[in-house]
């Protein structure tokens, strides 16, 4: 990851959060999509973004460290690891359960409602 970053940088950190299964259950096949930021300033928490070099490589080392950890942990739907210019690191793991993407189909419109008519008198 540090071939792509600039020089003077203090602080990077990437996302990854799971975007979707395509089937439920021990056997899932899970899609990840990444972001990746860096700060010139150790206290900036936004960051810009920055595109590194073998990105899904990155992804898919973070998903290999998957056999490392206990059964009950490795159903994670995000995570944000943070390295710092100095050699410190940080992972946090996120057990938020997703939502499931909203159908691709148009539900049917409701017909419009009748306006009532007022009659002169």
């Amino acid at each position: 990851m540090a071939e792509g970053l600039p020089e003077g940088w203090q602080k990077t950190w990437f996302v990854i959060s799971e975007i979707g299964r395509d089937k439920e259950g021990a056997g899932a096949t899970r899609r990840f999509e990444a972001t990746f930021h860096y700060a010139t300033n150790a206290n900036d928490v936004k960051g810009r973004e920055f595109r590194p070099c073998g990105a899904n490589r990155i992804v898919d080392g973070v998903i290999t460290l998957n056999d490392y950890l206990q059964p009950s942990q490795q159903r994670w739907t995000g995570v944000t690891m943070t390295f710092t210019a100095d050699g410190n690191f940080n992972a946090t793991y996120d057990y938020s359960v997703r939502k499931p993407a909203p159908a691709t189909e148009k539900a049917a419109a409701k017909p419009a409602a009748k306006q009532k008519q007022e009659t002169a008198k």
